[in-house]
């Protein structure tokens, strides 16, 4: 089943724009970047990418991170959701360290995919219901 729409292409965006400013900040303001990276999240993301993209994640052969290749994470921010969105910071404090401005954006940024994903989920069920009929 293909899984893409206007409002699917607009997360695809959003995701990559919460990523530019996430990204970052792990590489320039943690001791040990890519250490909160865990295998059950690079699951959590080949699952989310099968179930509600219908996309096959390609494991990459790091040992301990089935997604982690030479370079960073192998898979797009729409794919990883609970990855994009993380920074230490952001979940200890609720903020971002680049600053007020940053910030702002994020949770401008988070509304939006928060609503996408809303709509695209009433979507689906409602096709789903009349499936049913």
């Amino acid at each position: 089943m293909p899984k893409t729409s206007r409002a699917r292409e607009r997360l695809i965006g959003l995701f990559q724009e919460v990523y530019e400013l996430t990204e970052p900040e792990c590489h320039r303001l943690c001791r040990i970047p890519q250490s909160c990276c865990s295998p059950e999240y690079c699951e959590e993301a080949i699952r989310h990418a099968k179930e509600d993209w219908g996309v096959v994640l390609e494991r990459a052969g790091h040992k301990v991170l089935p997604l982690m290749g030479p370079t960073g994470c192998t898979a797009a921010p729409h794919f990883r959701p609970l990855c994009a969105l993380h920074t230490c910071k952001m979940n200890g404090l609720g903020v971002l360290a680049s600053g007020d401005k940053e910030t702002k954006k994020y949770f401008s940024l988070r509304r939006r995919i928060e609503g996408l994903l809303y709509l695209i989920h009433c979507s689906s069920a409602a096709a789903q219901r009349e499936n049913v009929v």
